[in-house]
């Protein structure tokens, strides 16, 4: 007898067999091999190793292939699959509703004495985290429990893309002071950094991140850009502090967005995937996802290296997180899927791919999550906006009762059924549990009546949202899904320095061109339509705020 182990499947997932459990199927074909032994005879029943090289003599009746299912209450020994989900439950992380309805006899039991030990640690690396939404639960019975801890998680996600009001984003730098001059002294610093306590790490990547949000300083790191980011990958590759790697890694994401004169080569590449596989605390693998999608979005022009990336990520989140060590890992999977519909804004065709990855997003949307909720439902959206393309000289468009033509044309079907996935996004729209607070609602109700929107008429793009305040007399003008999923994780790095950034930054012009509006006159950016790539645009010659004496 040879055990081909990885077989061991579950098949919860309908057509789609899981084998994170396989490393357990050891136990049952030890098992099972001892009752064949029993019955047969030792002399008859041998056991020999997968792939390995044997002197065998046999007549062959066969081969032939078992398949044994089990009920788990019936299986001693259980599946680790199953035993991973139920501490993912315990620990309050992500699992689906269907999974969590299977598991809720066995978690009632353990559900109080993990859920103190979780506020425990999550009160004492609180300061040391960028979100608190790694500790949200989906749950729903849990995560709605405690009404403050659902809106404390949304506090730094993006006001647009999760509060759906149009409220100003949240600044958690609202108290600093920004100088250039300070500027100077913590660059200097952090390429020093051998010379100094981790403390005083920390607190320079820190302070130089929030100075860099705030002013726009391109012509005082342009010089030492390399020498800088060269500092930061060694930071998150060797520090052995959470806190100084998740400084890095944000130090990092706002220098990618101040200068692109250092080249981000394999070596930030490789960094950031490393600290996203290897054994790394979950806010630093949340930030490090984000900081990858960022880089392939303003740096690589190579579509096939962003497929690559793309192709990683979907890994991420199809697996719930169990391809990086991450099981159910709310805050991994929704940094993994707004990576992932950041990069999707870039792509031209994404005709055959579209099926099946909303046939993931659609696992995701149905989390007791709102994050991760949400992620996947605006990239489903994106998809959808996707088929459809502006009309060109050869096509045949119909006319409106006044005579107008459409300006833009349908070029395939995204997703084979439409209805069902309009049932399920008409469902959550309409769900109000009681364990969810308000601010849940709302933002869950705003968001998805977006999302079906597009997906019933996918020309129109977020309405809700339309208008967007970026500062507190300036609203920006959002009409498509990819401007708003760009202008969101733009504002996610920058927080309240967006609009200083927006004003002066051709970066962020290049990449998010709108309509912004205050008591000052602004001007349109170009045609308004996404360019292929930020060099495609400097080369047509985009005209960019900022760039006049006047302004």
């Amino acid at each position: 007898m040879v055990s081909q182990f990885t077989l061991l499947a579950s098949t919860k997932k309908g057509n789609k067999p899981d084998f994170h459990s396989g490393s357990a199927a050891k136990e049952t074909y030890d098992y099972f091999f001892q009752k064949v032994r029993e019955l047969h005879g030792k002399d008859r029943v041998k056991d020999g190793v997968f792939q390995a090289m044997m002197d065998v003599s046999l007549v062959n009746d066969g081969p032939s292939t078992g398949i044994h299912t089990a009920i788990r209450e019936e299986v001693e020994t259980g599946s680790m699959h199953d035993e991973l989900r139920r501490k993912a439950l315990e620990s309050k992380k992500t699992v689906s509703k269907r999974a969590k309805a299977k598991e809720s006899n066995s978690v009632v039991s353990a559900a109080s004495s993990v859920a103190s030990s979780r506020a425990a640690s999550a009160a004492n690396s609180k300061n040391n985290s960028r979100a608190p939404s790694r500790d949200i639960s989906r749950n729903a019975s849990d995560a709605g429990s405690d009404e403050e801890s659902v809106d404390d998680s949304m506090s730094d996600l993006g006001a647009s893309y999760y509060d759906g009001d149009g409220s100003p984003i949240e600044d958690e730098d609202a108290n600093e002071t920004f100088s250039l001059p300070e500027l100077d002294i913590r660059t200097n610093n952090i390429i020093g950094r051998g010379r100094r306590r981790q403390d005083e790490r920390e607190e320079d990547l820190h302070v130089y991140t929030v100075i860099l949000r705030h002013l726009f300083a391109q012509d005082q790191i342009a010089s030492k850009v390399a020498q800088i980011c060269n500092c930061l990958i060694r930071a998150i590759s060797n520090s052995a502090s959470e806190k100084e790697q998740l400084a890095a890694l944000k130090a990092l994401q706002v220098t990618m967005i101040t200068d692109q004169g250092y080249a981000y080569d394999e070596k930030c590449a490789a960094t950031l995937k490393s600290a996203i596989e290897n054994d790394s605390p979950t806010s630093v693998k949340v930030e490090a996802l984000h900081a990858m999608g960022l880089m392939h979005f303003l740096i690589v022009d190579s579509e096939e290296d962003s497929e690559d990336i793309m192709g990683f990520l979907l890994e991420i989140i199809s697996s719930d997180g169990a391809f990086i060590d991450s099981l159910d890992d709310v805050a991994v999977v929704a940094a993994a899927t707004r990576a992932w519909t950041l990069l999707a804004t870039q792509m031209e065709d994404m005709e055959e791919s579209s099926p099946d990855i909303i046939e993931t997003l659609i696992e995701q949307i149905q989390s007791a999550d709102p994050e991760v909720q949400v992620a996947a439902g605006t990239g489903i959206a994106l998809l959808y906006e996707k088929s459809y393309t502006p009309v060109e000289e050869d096509d045949k468009v119909s006319e409106d009762e006044d005579g107008n033509k459409a300006k833009s044309v349908k070029r395939y079907e995204p997703y084979r059924r439409k209805d069902q996935l309009l049932h399920q996004l008409t469902s959550i729209t309409r769900l109000s549990p009681k364990s969810t607070s308000k601010k849940t609602k709302r933002m869950l109700h705003t968001n998805f009546a977006d999302i079906l929107r597009t997906v019933g008429h996918p020309t129109r793009g977020p309405k809700l949202r339309k208008n967007i305040k970026i500062g507190d007399d300036t609203s920006m003008e959002v009409d498509t899904w990819w401007k708003l999923i760009v202008i969101d994780e733009l504002k996610r790095v920058l927080q309240a320095g967006f609009l200083e950034h927006y004003r002066l930054n051709k970066i962020i012009l290049q990449s998010a061109p709108a309509l912004a509006s205050s008591t000052k006159s602004y001007e349109r950016v170009g045609n308004g339509r996404k360019p292929k790539s930020h060099r495609q645009a400097a080369r047509n010659g985009a005209s960019f705020i900022g760039d006049s004496d006047e302004d």
